[in-house]
């Protein structure tokens, strides 16, 4: 959704709610408000955000839609952390929490757990993260939540790759794709291809990083950002390269210069192009 479509559909939901609440129509009002924070949130107006979910939630309660009232509890702790206020949102998950566990709702309680980690990770503390992200694993793997475990999958082999521990990495993003791939998710499956491809590449072996990033290029070539396609393009190239094959390298350090440029990124481009100078010089001593 552009921009100028975000804007129409909020001014839409702004309208029925206001229609909603004028009728005191709590059968639907509170799914609608539901709606309307996330809209808002979209837009990235997190106090309105926070503002409206906590509206939703004695409507939700009322009406003993537990699931919603716990979605939207946890929304506001997301827009709370937006507006700087990390204690506050930790202890709106927690309700959120005891809220899931009335409701029985396993996916949203994984929701939960994952958010308080990135907050966890956000202020330091790796450790309370993995731990986090590992409940929240757990959890989406109790409902077969495919996309939500590769996504958290991710996030642990981030932490492993903060701290040096590739192997631990590498396992987790080959077992995050197959998951982003089966929960029809491109970008993802896209991003863990990527890291996939990083990961193998930095602990020597460039056959299964070559295979990875051919997988993830496609994706960046068609979406972008050009950042991410002079990513791919760079890694390809050092792929390559360890493997011998210094044409193609070329041609891949080339297209990343290409992509260095277009994102303005000219420190990127002045590397890639001595990684270029390299290249040429080793084929033609080959």
């Amino acid at each position: 959704m552009n921009p100028e479509e975000l804007k129409q559909t909020l001014e839409l939901q702004l309208s029925r709610v206001a229609r909603l609440r004028f009728r005191q129509d709590d059968d639907a009002l509170g799914e609608q408000l539901l709606a309307l924070a996330q809209l808002h949130g979209m837009a990235e107006d997190h106090a309105a955000a926070a503002k409206i979910f906590a509206e939703a939630q004695p409507v939700l309660r009322k009406k003993r839609k537990l699931s919603e009232q716990a979605e939207a509890v946890l929304g506001q702790a997301v827009a709370t952390m937006h507006t700087g206020d990390t204690r506050e949102a930790l202890l709106l998950i927690s309700d959120a929490v005891a809220i899931c566990r009335e409701a029985g709702d396993a996916k949203t309680e994984g929701n939960c757990n994952a958010a308080a980690a990135e907050i966890c990770r956000s202020l330091g503390d790796d450790e309370a993260a993995r731990a986090g992200f590992t409940e929240a694993l757990a959890l989406f793997r109790s409902v077969h939540a495919h996309g939500r475990e590769a996504q958290v999958l991710v996030d642990l082999g981030d932490l492993d790759m903060a701290a040096a521990r590739y192997p631990e990495a590498l396992a987790r993003f080959t077992e995050a794709l197959p998951l982003a791939r089966e929960a029809g998710d491109a970008a993802l499956a896209a991003q863990c291809a990527l890291l996939l491809g990083e990961t193998a590449g930095l602990i020597g072996d460039h056959v299964q990083a070559r295979e990875a990033l051919l997988e993830a290029q496609p994706h960046y070539a068609a979406v972008g950002p050009a950042a991410l396609t002079a990513r791919v393009a760079w890694d390809l190239g050092l792929s390559h390269y360890y493997l011998g094959d210094y044409a193609e390298a070329e041609a891949q350090l080339s297209a990343a210069r290409e992509h260095y440029a277009a994102a303005g990124h000219p420190d990127e481009v002045t590397r890639t192009e001595q990684a270029l100078a390299a290249v040429r010089t080793k084929r033609l001593r080959n």
